[in-house]
C-alpha cells in the first residue's frame, strides 16, 4: 500500500559505514569505503536482471540530513496523510 526509496548521498553512506567499521575496531580507508559504494550503487542500477529503481508510485527518502528517529516520523507522517 506504501512505497518508499530510502537514500541517501554516497558521501553520507560511507561516512556511517566508516563510523560503523571504525567503531568495531576495524582499520578503514573512508576513500575506499565511498568507492566501494559507487561502484555498487552502479553495479545494482544496471545489472541486467532486476536491476534497482526507485518504483514510480514510491516517495523518496533522502536521509543524508536526516536521523533515524526523523526518518521514522517521515514515514509516519506520509502514511496518515494517505489514509
Amino acid at each position: 500500500e506504501f512505497k518508499f526509496y530510502i537514500t541517501a548521498t554516497s558521501e553520507v553512506r560511507a561516512k556511517r559505514r566508516f563510523d560503523e567499521l571504525k567503531g568495531k575496531g576495524y582499520s578503514v580507508d573512508f576513500d575506499t569505503i565511498k568507492k566501494e559504494i559507487e561502484e555498487r550503487d552502479y553495479n545494482d542500477s544496471h545489472r541486467a536482471i532486476s536491476p534497482l529503481r526507485k518504483a514510480d508510485d514510491a516517495v523518496t527518502i533522502d536521509t543524508s540530513e536526516m536521523s533515524i528517529k526523523e526518518v521514522l516520523n517521515f514515514i509516519k507522517k506520509k502514511m496518515q496523510e494517505n489514509t
